[in-house]
């Protein structure tokens, strides 16, 4: 009993655990109760096939047995091969139990590997939690217990002991103030999100920043906003070649409002391509950003098709932070509030960007207010999809919609100055090849709307290939038309810098005001928790287009990359709410079968299912039995072909030990200390001395080396039987409420 208990103090913890960190890969569809029962279950289970002596392990066996042979007959037959199929997952936990008890015994005779594998889960767990998995409660718990377990136990076997020096009594007499612990651990309610580590983040991101910008800055020459050719952010734009990688913390962003799946940061666009580098020649002062926001909203005001301009524009807000970054540029989101723009002081306007009045300022904090545009829904396609011109009154209805702006400052004459200055400065003519121009006509033969016409550029440049590597621009390209020419027509290959170049410069051959942005893409699935760091890795080029009074908007022509902004407006949830709506519904029956019939049949077979037949019974309980009987007779046939074969000084050894078990069935148990012959005096006196008389027989067996005679073996063979005779006789007289003799 003690073996057993000391073996399922460690087993059901380590098998509880590792169960439940392998259950949301292997058994996600399973719940965790139920993959915790099954492991418990399955760990006593094997522990008692391991500690029951042989009789105990064929009745459990036979027990098993029926049980496995009544689960499957309580299957229906023509779902019974896929049923069992699908239950693969218990054999799985079972085998991990297995596992856990085959490395149990190998931890009994290498106990530092006990400790490694404690060590090793709480850093799993550590790990797992730092980087922002969940780790349920239960196994954190059985890990924790599994180290205190091992810990303790260590202990008892170095430390010194009087008494009682066996350690599993003592590990065994302290485990319930263990499991008390745990149970402590276990009943608070877990937080709703992973514990952060912030300040372990917080030291090791400091720590990396730092030997970061020392590298930069010894080998980087201006820093970040450099020519330098690798993936990065950078203040100017040339076709380095091809690139390297950097990776490194270039900034955080934190979601104060809004769920945006992705983010394009706009840091730098640019208005004039030589044929090698972009230039930015716009210098302009005014907020080109506001009013490209008041724009959209005003576009949107003037349309008749919904009610609720939120359907469409919804305000959102982030906060960004630089860590590695060194950078004058503000990033912005692509509509920009007007009212509150980016939180920092004094920012300066240079064209359609933002600098920081110091460059040292943009390393802190600042918000950035925006707002999130439902360009990929169908309300918005269609306002896209067709030319429009801001009237006045629209334009002032489009400010009093943005609460909080002054209009003084974003006058209708502030808007059409701004208007008229886009085509000179974003509308540089392109002429295309007459090669060229034969190819963008096939690729946009029967597009109805000039919208339609920029998704067709971007679906013929996202097919070409993606590389970091596509060598230096020739040398002889001198010009948007050269250029076009050498990458739709002969390279079809190169990173988001060339095909950004080639979208505006196709709008603007196709009479698009267009330009050329570089900043960063967070992709979907990087923000966590509101939570993001925006690796250098992420710095993006994209192409922004002008589309006639409703703003700029922007593409996403760079192979294997996807933007895809959409939400359901307020009409849609409407319409799902009453069951008028398109979208999905629950299975309706057709109208020639009522719901009450379907509910019926359903109901009906249900019951079918459970119908418990007589076999249900009786063929698991006869086939356990036959199971149990068929293993004791083997057992038997075993034990007396063994016997056979031994010698007579074996014979008579096996014969004393099954005499010393049938006393010890009856309470005489012999203590340590005792020799045979003062074991024999002391269960002599309780039984009687002819009961023990075999004793004489077994020490002389142990230490005298004789062999015993034919006369010996009878009596030791017929004494056993006495002592079960005498047992049987105790027990019976229990059962009858009398003292036994």
């Amino acid at each position: 009993m003690i073996t057993f208990l000391y073996d399922l103090l460690f087993v059901l913890p380590f098998s509880a655990a590792l169960t439940l960190l392998l259950q949301p890969y292997l058994w996600p569809e399973q719940k965790m109760l139920t993959v915790l029962l099954i492991c418990l279950t399955g760990s006593i289970i094997l522990l008692l096939l391991k500690d029951l002596k042989k009789q105990g392990r064929i009745c459990l066996s036979g027990l098993l047995a029926a049980a496995i042979l009544s689960a499957l007959l309580l299957q229906p037959s023509e779902n019974r091969t896929d049923n069992i199929a699908g239950q693969i997952w218990l054999l799985q936990i079972v085998l991990i139990t297995l596992a856990v008890l085959l490395l149990h015994l190998l931890q009994e005779r290498y106990r530092l590997l006990r400790l490694l594998f404690a060590l090793g889960g709480c850093i799993a767990i550590a790990l797992r939690s730092f980087y922002g998995y969940s780790v349920e409660k239960t196994a954190a718990a059985a890990t924790l217990l599994y180290l205190l377990l091992t810990l303790a136990n260590e202990l008892q076997y170095r430390s010194r002991k009087e008494g009682d020096t066996d350690p599993k009594k003592h590990l065994i007499g302290i485990s319930a103030f263990l499991l008390l612990l745990c149970v402590c651990i276990q009943l608070p309610k877990p937080p709703e999100n992973p514990y952060d580590w912030g300040f372990v983040r917080s030291i090791t991101t400091h720590f990396a920043n730092t030997v970061q910008v020392i590298g930069n800055s010894l080998f980087a020459g201006a820093g970040w906003d450099s020519d330098s050719p690798r993936i990065d952010f950078s203040d100017r734009s040339e076709f380095a070649g091809s690139l390297t990688t950097s990776d490194y913390n270039a900034m955080t962003i934190e979601i104060k409002n809004g769920s945006d799946p992705q983010l394009y940061l706009s840091g730098k666009r640019f208005d004039t391509f030589d044929g090698q580098h972009w230039h930015k020649t716009d210098q302009s002062n005014m907020d080109q950003q506001g009013l490209d926001t008041i724009e959209t909203m005003a576009a949107i005001l003037s349309s008749g098709d919904f009610i609720f301009p939120e359907d469409l524009m919804r305000r959102n807000s982030l906060q960004i932070t630089y860590d590695v970054l060194r950078s004058a540029c503000l990033f912005s989101l692509p509509k920009n509030d007007p009212v509150r723009g980016i939180n920092e002081t004094a920012p300066q306007q240079t064209g359609s960007d933002l600098e920081a009045a110091n460059g040292r300022k943009a390393r802190q904090k600042y918000s950035v207010f925006y707002y999130s545009v439902n360009r990929d829904h169908d309300l918005f396609a269609e306002l896209l999809s067709s030319a429009h011109t801001i009237t006045e009154d629209e334009w002032n209805a489009a400010l009093e919609q943005c609460k909080g702006i002054d209009p003084s400052a974003y006058g209708y004459d502030d808007y059409l100055a701004y208007h008229q200055m886009i085509p000179g400065t974003y509308l540089q003519p392109v002429t295309l090849s007459h090669e060229l121009q034969s190819y963008m006509d096939e690729v946009l033969a029967g597009a109805d709307s000039d919208y339609e016409k920029l998704l067709r550029m971007e679906t013929m440049l996202h097919s070409f290939g993606y590389t970091d590597t596509p060598g230096a621009l020739p040398e002889d390209i001198d010009g948007a038309s050269d250029f076009l020419d050498y990458l739709i027509l002969e390279k079809q290959s190169g990173y988001c810098s060339y095909y950004a170049t080639a979208f505006v410069l196709l709008a603007r051959a196709y009479g698009f005001p267009a330009r050329y942005v570089q900043g960063y893409h967070v992709p979907s699935g990087v923000i966590s928790n509101k939570k993001a760091t925006v690796l250098s890795s992420y710095a993006h080029a994209w192409p922004e287009v002008y589309l006639e009074g409703v703003g700029w908007f922007g593409f996403e022509p760079t192979p294997g990359t996807q933007r895809y902004v959409r939400w359901t407006t307020t009409t849609e949830r409407r319409n799902d709410r009453k069951g008028d709506g398109s979208a999905p519904t629950e299975y309706t029956a057709p109208a020639s079968v009522s719901q009450n019939t379907l509910s019926e049949e359903k109901d009906s077979a249900e019951t079918a299912h459970f119908i418990l037949h007589w076999y249900h019974i009786i063929i698991p309980v006869s086939a356990g039995l036959l199971l149990v009987l068929l293993l004791l007779v083997i057992d038997h046939l075993l034990r007396r072909i063994r016997y056979r074969r031994m010698d007579a000084r074996e014979k008579g050894l096996w014969l004393c030990r099954r005499n010393m078990d049938a006393l010890k069935r009856m309470k005489l148990i012999r203590k340590e200390s005792e020799t045979i012959e003062e074991y024999s005096r002391r269960a002599g006196e309780q039984c009687g001395s002819d009961a023990t008389a075999f004793c004489g027989i077994y020490e002389a067996l142990l230490y005298g080396g004789k062999e015993p005679t034919e006369d010996e073996l009878k009596l030791l063979a017929e004494n056993i039987k006495r002592l079960q005779k005498r047992y049987r006789e105790q027990k019976k007289k229990k059962q009858e409420g009398k003292s036994p003799l």
